[in-house]
């Protein structure tokens, strides 16, 4: 579950934990609340981490990187 919310951040380009608390909340309740929930230390530093860092976005089939 955790990696695919942190699929998510990176595919949305979100850098702020209580973006991710209301997308947890109003989409992914069942799924993604309690782990948004639990993991609250991990995914602040993560998201913080990545604020000032552009996400690249990747070609999952080749690898390549996209503009």
């Amino acid at each position: 579950m955790l990696q695919e919310i942190v699929q998510w951040i990176r595919e949305s380009n979100c850098y702020e934990y209580g973006d991710l608390v209301d997308c947890a909340v109003s989409e992914k309740f069942d799924d993604w609340f309690p782990t948004v929930r639990s993991q609250t230390i991990f995914l602040t530093a993560y998201l913080r981490s990545n604020r000032h860092k552009p996400f690249k976005k990747i070609d999952r089939e080749t690898g390549e990187i996209l503009e």
